[in-house]
């Protein structure tokens, strides 16, 4: 993933868009961000998205008989805890 990234960043901006998981960038680490704050330096900034409600379509890595699978989520909003 970083390759492709790091591909496409070599003619022009980019923007890439993934878990937080990914795109974190621990030291020592091996995720893409990782490696692309080993690359690119200080120029990569990671920004991590969260939500409070809505939902999503998550697809597994193999197909099933019937084609693709999928999970699908919805979160409820969270109340607000007032101290």
């Amino acid at each position: 993933m970083a390759a492709n990234v790091l591909e496409a960043a070599s003619t022009s901006r980019v923007v890439y868009w993934a878990h937080n998981a990914h795109v974190a960038a621990p030291e020592n680490g091996r995720t893409t961000g990782a490696i692309l704050r080993g690359v690119i330096g200080c120029d990569y900034l990671p920004i991590a998205i969260t939500f409070g409600e809505g939902g999503f379509l998550a697809f597994r890595s193999f197909k099933s008989r019937r084609g693709v699978a999928a999970d699908s989520e919805t979160v409820s909003p969270q109340r607000h805890r007032g101290h």
